[in-house]
């Protein structure tokens, strides 16, 4: 495919193809300029042609059409501009002004991985399948995430618990994925974990944390050489709320985004803290819950606050910031699409006896199974745009 010109850039018709496009697609008039007189990002969109040769002429002036509009991030683009712009600069990997601060914020360390776990599980636990999803960030800034999906079901007879029998296998892939892309292993690294219950967190400590510990024996060797651990549950369901009370007018108002409670009204000996990372609505903002069950790095309160609120402003699909990590999100919704893909009803059923499984008075983790769920190779490590 040659979209070279008579500039050695674009041909004319091409020009005015993409320049249509750009117009249908709402770019503002000052971006068609941009584009028109200076070719903006000329050297990057060549770059992803060649790389890229055996894309249909069609999907090469749509790769274009996407630049251009990623190419101006003018302070004058409504929101949906901007966000559009943000998606598709981060869906080509280009890292933006916030991941620039982000690199500078927070914990100096030069080899990070932030990991996260969510578990979608459904309200019968003894007839269904669990679909878990593990979304590991490629880099030390979470700019970019990898994906791993799992389902874990009960063997004949026995019942489902929440405990993930698959953690070490999955943390292994993605910390080979970290490694793949970055050439070096990080030295740290900050697991989130969703979907747990303040009386599960004692199966959490006794059997996931050892299992990450069993992904750093395969992939870094002896445990001098293991990163250190921190590990971090995230509670989005809690009846708690907070709210701003102006004296002079007697009217209450959301928190601003930002704040931190971790005194007073927390547990008095558990390191747990609430968070507000989200403008939302009058009346319905709902700060999420942290209890931070292992720290093997040794974060001080306001890093690890600081750390948690910048993650909240990494998702792919929007330059806002989010009530909860974004990677944490990202899991949601890798747990949810993956469950829609895979989930067989015929395998479910055919774990029970009669229909439904003899509830265990202490199930253990030999009583499950699971199997890590296949995704094609260029799906496998991008980032879930939902």
């Amino acid at each position: 495919m040659n979209l070279a010109g008579a500039d050695g850039f674009l041909a004319d018709e091409e020009r005015k193809w993409i320049l249509g496009n750009a117009v249908a697609k709402g770019a503002g008039a000052h971006v068609i300029n941009y584009f028109t007189i200076y070719q903006p990002m000329k050297a990057e969109i060549e770059a992803m042609i060649a790389e890229k040769p055996k894309f249909t002429q069609e999907a090469g002036r749509s790769l274009i059409l996407e630049a251009i509009l990623a190419a101006s991030t003018d302070n004058d683009f409504h929101a949906a501009e901007r966000d559009a712009i943000y998606r598709i600069r981060r869906a080509l990997g280009m890292n933006d002004a916030l991941m620039q601060q982000l690199e500078q914020a927070a914990v100096n360390e030069i080899s990070h991985q932030r990991q996260v776990l969510t578990l979608m599980y459904p309200e019968d636990f003894q007839n269904y399948l669990f679909v878990l999803a593990v979304v590991g960030s490629g880099d030390s800034l979470c700019s970019t995430t990898a994906v791993r999906v799992c389902q874990q079901y009960p063997k004949e007879g026995k019942c489902s618990i929440e405990t993930i029998v698959g953690m070490a296998d999955m943390v292994e892939q993605l910390l080979d994925y970290y490694r793949q892309a970055n050439k070096v292993l990080p030295n740290k690294v900050v697991f989130y974990r969703d979907g747990v219950d303040d009386g599960q967190f004692g199966k959490v400590i006794a059997h996931e944390i050892p299992a990450i510990r069993q992904a750093f024996d395969r992939i870094y060797g002896k445990k001098s050489n293991h990163p250190l651990l921190t590990f971090i549950v995230v509670k989005k369901r809690h009846n708690t709320r907070f709210f701003n009370y102006n004296s002079s007018t007697k009217q209450f108002s959301n928190m601003s985004i930002g704040t931190v409670i971790d005194t007073t009204i927390v547990h008095p000996y558990q390191n747990n803290f609430y968070l507000n990372s989200h403008n939302a609505f009058q009346g319905v903002n709902h700060s999420s819950l942290y209890h931070v069950l292992f720290d093997d790095i040794g974060f001080t309160a306001d890093e690890l606050h600081l750390l948690t609120y910048h993650l909240c402003f990494t998702d792919p699909r929007s330059s806002a910031a989010e009530a909860i990590p974004s990677v944490v999100h990202q899991a949601d919704i890798a747990a949810m699409k993956a469950r829609d893909l895979f989930y067989d009803d015929e395998r479910s059923s055919a774990t029970s006896v009669g229909g439904r499984s003899q509830a265990l008075r202490n199930p253990t983790l030999n009583d499950l199974d699971y199997e890590i769920l296949d995704v094609h190779e260029n799906l496998k490590n991008r980032p879930v745009f939902g």
